[in-house]
């Protein structure tokens, strides 16, 4: 019988990070940008903000900076992590 993850260890796999996101200029485009990045594997969950031009995604540690660039990737939109 497989044991449950406790929710503690499932807690430290996922890390909630915030972008700033470049390219948006519409309520459309947040919405896009949102669809894109909640599609990528392993993302739990997505906010984007039009009016703060951020991206607060918990995602887990294997989602990189570099995997979110390439969901965005053909698209009007640049994404930076904030420090």
């Amino acid at each position: 019988m497989r044991k449950k993850p406790s929710k503690n260890s499932s807690d430290k796999m996922n890390r909630k990070t915030k972008y700033t996101i470049t390219g948006m200029t519409c309520n459309g485009c947040a919405n896009t940008v949102k669809k894109l990045l909640s599609n990528v594997k392993g993302v739990k969950d997505a906010q984007v903000s039009l009016a703060e031009n951020t991206a607060e995604v918990t995602r887990d540690e294997n989602v990189t900076l570099d995997v979110l660039k390439i969901a965005l990737k053909g698209f009007p939109y640049g994404i930076v992590e904030r420090k």
